[in-house]
């Protein structure tokens, strides 16, 4: 109640105004008594960027709540490790899983998340790495070779790695696949089949993280529900898959058995329909790996499963983003994401790039599902004209111009309104000018404060031109981070 109470007055107040400072400075009071610590410390970073004549007490009253903020967030993290209950599969408090009737497993926000805020870092079960990608990128950690010591197999030159370590750990390569590197390098998808079935046959443990680890028969019981559509794989790359599995060298047959109880050393010509299943499978649930680069633009270098990113669903306008640094993925937050709110990613096909029409037909074809997102529900248009706010008195959502004067739904002037929008797109400009100059760790907090303090989301709605715009220059601004670190 008295964060709605100083969110009513921060907009009906001037911009760094004695009053808006102060419904700032209260807001982040009461947040950091609900022990929201990360908001409280932003609000206080955006009143400190503000130009306001602070009186000394004051200004150390923030500065000592911003101290506590940032040693109460190392607390929470240090009793984290300790022991305070973690989701096993995240290895984070702030995620969790909820089962649903319609989509089955999904990732959910425990608690709220800031823009530009870490969801987690991981290393895939299984990769592989596109044959386009062979010759320019490690063949097990993904790493461009250009910024790296090139050591080819010694077997199949086409095949390099960036060391002697990554060469001497990829057993499966230098044991089975150099062997039958034609057969290989036709496969596709299905060279990951083979990667995540040789994983599982192993009984290897995926650490996730320090606190996390992960039993991988697990994953592969995740993986495979449904029935597997065999007369969409080709027959003659299933029949090439299992005479690399059935290598002697491999022992594979033995382990398949050991692995999955279903088959035997007197079926195994049933290994097809197993091949079948876990393919089809993948098509659902693996990720592509992204090379990111500011001049090249993001460039598929090969696929992965991850079984947190898989309980994530499609939106075609999602709240995370997938970063690659070789083929470790660390997914981000690009806005503000309430708790109980669903942890989204994108499947290739987005509201702003696709039209509604495209965007149904290649997620039902690839996915196998009818996309019932915001953006396609609403049907929302990438228009530059169109601009959309939320009426402060009546919440109603409502189109609005510079010469609209009242809201169309209840009638209350939206002066207010159109003068804080005519700041942010002052603050946007502004922003837009320091990512321009690189500037881009500046840009971005500028963008996150700027929200914080406006509460931007409440203000506008979408699908909102400058909203739009905002979030989109936060996804640059990320993924120009992400390459210059």
């Amino acid at each position: 109640m008295a964060i709605e109470s100083y969110n009513s007055c921060i907009h009906n107040s001037c911009f760094a105004s004695d009053s808006y400072v102060k419904c700032l400075g209260n807001k982040s009071a009461v947040l950091f008594e609900m022990q929201e610590y990360d908001k409280s410390a932003t609000i206080i970073q955006f009143i400190k960027s503000l130009d306001y004549d602070f009186d000394k007490d004051y200004s150390e009253k923030l500065d000592k709540r911003l101290t506590a903020c940032m040693a109460k967030t190392q607390n929470v993290a240090t009793s984290v490790q300790d022991g305070v209950k973690i989701n096993s599969l995240f290895g984070s408090r702030k995620i969790s899983t909820v089962t649903e009737s319609d989509m089955g497993k999904s990732a959910v926000a425990s608690e709220c998340f800031v823009p530009n805020e870490k969801v987690l870092c991981v290393e895939p079960f299984a990769a592989v790495l596109g044959y386009d990608s062979w010759s320019t990128y490690c063949y097990i950690c993904f790493i461009y070779n250009a910024d790296s010591i090139i050591v080819p197999c010694e077997g199949c030159p086409e095949v390099q790695y960036c060391s002697l370590k990554c060469r001497n750990d990829d057993k499966l390569h230098q044991t089975v696949e150099c062997q039958q590197i034609d057969e290989i390098k036709d496969l596709g998808l299905m060279h990951l089949t083979i990667r995540v079935l040789y994983e599982i046959s192993n009984e290897s443990v995926m650490f996730i993280n320090s606190q996390c680890e992960l039993d991988l028969k697990q994953v592969s019981s995740q993986l495979s529900q449904d029935s597997p559509e065999k007369d969409v794989l080709e027959l003659h790359q299933i029949s090439k898959v299992k005479s690399v599995l059935l290598e002697e060298s491999l022992d594979f047959p033995a382990k398949i058995v050991k692995s999955f109880p279903q088959f035997s050393m007197t079926n195994l010509d049933k290994i097809e329909v197993l091949l079948a299943t876990v393919t089809s499978q993948l098509v659902n649930n693996a990720s592509t790996i992204i090379n990111h680069s500011l001049t090249l633009g993001n460039s598929p270098i090969g696929s992965g499963i991850y079984p947190q990113i898989a309980l994530m669903n499609h939106s075609c306008y999602s709240n995370t983003m997938c970063l690659f640094n070789g083929k470790v993925a660390t997914v981000k937050t690009t806005q503000a994401i309430p708790a109980h709110q669903q942890l989204f990613n994108s499947y290739g096909c987005d509201f702003e790039n696709h039209e509604k029409a495209e965007r149904q037909e290649r997620l039902f074809s690839q996915y196998d599902f009818l996309c019932l997102c915001q953006p396609c529900e609403e049907d929302w248009k990438r228009d530059a004209t169109v601009r959309s706010a939320v009426c402060q008195a009546c919440l109603a959502s409502i189109s609005i111009t510079l010469s609209t004067a009242t809201c169309s739904n209840c009638d209350i002037s939206l002066a207010l309104i159109l003068e804080k929008m005519q700041m942010l797109e002052e603050r946007y400009n502004l922003a837009y000018d320091l990512y321009q100059k690189k500037c881009y760790q500046a840009a971005c907090d500028y963008l996150i404060n700027t929200e914080a303090g406006f509460d931007v989301n409440r203000l506008l709605s979408m699908p909102d031109a400058l909203l739009l715009d905002w979030n989109d220059l936060i996804k640059k601004c990320l993924v120009a981070m992400h390459i210059e670190a």
